[in-house]
Parts: C-alpha cells; sequence; structure tokens
C-alpha cells in the first residue's frame, strides 16, 4: 500500500518553514508503514466498517446509480467521493470519528505535508479551510483515506504473480463412509 498522493489545492495557503512564512498550494498525504501501524490498522477498521454498512444498501446504490448520467458515471474519481462514501456507510458518531482520527493522523505527523518542507499544522489546517472552504479539508482526508480502499481493491500475490487465495476450495473430510470391500 505504499504511496503517496499530491493534492493541488488550486490557491496557495501561508506555512512556516523554519521560522519563516511560505505560500504553498500543495499537500502530500503518504500511506502509513510499519511505524504509523495503529494508524494503518484504525483506518483499515474504518474503511471496513463503511463498506459493510454500504454493501447493505446495495439495492439503493444500484437504483441510484442507474438515475445518475452516464457522462458522470465515465468521470475520474474525484476525491471527494471517497468521504461520501465513507459518511454513507456509517453512523454520524461513527464518521465524525473517523474523520477526526484521519485529520488527527495527518496534523504534525510526516504522513503529510505543504509543499515540500512544511508540516500539515492546525495552524495550516485552518488556512486551508479559510481559503478553500471545508470542500478542501475533505479532499485532503479523501486522498489519504482513499489509499485503504485502493488495497482493499488490489489482490495480495506472492512473488510469483499468483493470487495468496486459492480459487479452488479445500478438500474437507468426507462424512460418507467408504464402501467395505466385499469378501473374495
Amino acid at each position: 500500500m505504499r504511496g503517496e498522493k499530491t493534492i493541488d489545492l488550486g490557491f496557495d495557503i501561508k506555512v512556516s518553514v523554519g521560522g519563516e512564512y511560505v505560500h504553498e498550494s500543495e499537500v502530500t498525504v503518504r500511506a502509513p508503514g510499519l511505524d504509523k501501524f495503529q494508524v494503518h490498522t484504525k483506518m483499515q477498521a474504518y474503511v471496513g466498517k463503511a463498506l459493510a454498512g454500504i454493501a447493505g444498501m446495495r439495492g439503493q446504490l444500484q437504483d441510484a446509480a442507474q438515475d445518475t448520467n452516464e457522462d458522470e458515471q465515465d468521470t475520474n474519481k474525484d476525491e471527494q467521493d471517497v468521504m461520501v462514501l465513507m459518511s454513507m456507510g456509517m453512523s454520524g458518531d461513527d464518521y465524525t470519528e473517523f474523520a477526526a482520527f484521519a485529520r488527527k493522523s495527518l496534523t504534525n505527523s510526516k504522513l503529510a505535508s505543504v509543499g515540500e518542507n512544511a508540516k500539515l499544522t492546525d495552524e495550516a489546517w485552518l488556512e486551508i479551510e479559510a481559503q478553500g472552504g471545508m470542500e478542501a479539508v475533505m479532499r485532503i482526508l479523501s486522498a489519504f483515506t482513499d489509499f485503504f480502499f485502493d488495497a482493499l481493491a488490489s489482490k495480495p500475490e506472492n512473488g510469483k504473480g499468483k493470487s495468496l487465495t486459492s480459487a479452488s476450495h479445500i478438500k474437507g473430510r468426507s462424512t460418507k463412509k467408504k464402501p467395505e470391500p466385499t469378501p473374495g
């Protein structure tokens, strides 16, 4: 799942780098590694919970998808869609807890940076919200959360390019008795 995504905010924000303010317009988010194991596992759990909630609404989502314009379906996935999916699959309290955890995980962390060198601080979050509204904040959270959706969509493989899961069923013991040989 390793990787990083850069979000072009479309506007500049002021951030402190080495005691001086600079203007930056990009935020980069990074997938957590073993050093951020708790973040990784908790984000997986949140995404799993949301997907379970969405699976329960599958029929409703299929009906809604048929009603949308085909042109909208052909466009690239908007980063905002990830947070919308999360909110659809979770209760209000669960979604609020998840969003706060994702934001906290990115704040003052190596998991996010503004420009090349600045940390994504509380002050930077406020600047982002002031310049681009909550939509800009959600774009950043969506890009981070998308790592976990991508990880669920990709199939793990062994070194030989074969899936780690078996396509055939594991054979269990038969409960039927073998026919006894007839005396000869």
